[in-house]
C-alpha cells in the first residue's frame, strides 16, 4: 500500500525539480520574465526523457530478475531451521 504513495511523491518531486531547473517553463522559450532562461520542452527535454526512462526501466527489470521472490523462497526452503521452535509451534516451510 505504500508503493503507490512513494511513486506519487517521486513524480511530484520530479515535476517540481523540472520547473525549478527551468527545463520546462510555462512560458514559451524566449518570452516571459527571463527570455534567455530555459530550454524548449518538446525537442530537448522529451528526447532526454526518452533516453533516461528505458535505462531506468532496464535497471528495474534487472533487479527484479536478480532478486525474484521465488528464487529467494527456494533458497530459504532448502535450508534447515537454525533453532528449534517453541512447544506447540510447527516449523514448516511456506509454499507459494
Amino acid at each position: 500500500m505504500i508503493l503507490p504513495w512513494v511513486l506519487v511523491t517521486l513524480i511530484i518531486i520530479h515535476i517540481v525539480m523540472i520547473r525549478m531547473q527551468g527545463l520546462a517553463p510555462l512560458d514559451p522559450v524566449g518570452q516571459g520574465e527571463h527570455p534567455t532562461k530555459g530550454i524548449p520542452f518538446a525537442p530537448n527535454h522529451v528526447s532526454r526523457e526518452l533516453v533516461i526512462f528505458p535505462l531506468f526501466f532496464a535497471a528495474l527489470i534487472t533487479l527484479v530478475i536478480i532478486f525474484h521472490p521465488s528464487s529467494a523462497s527456494a533458497r530459504i526452503r532448502s535450508r534447515p531451521p537454525r533453532a528449534s521452535s517453541p512447544n506447540g509451534i510447527s516449523c514448516q516451510p511456506i509454499s507459494f
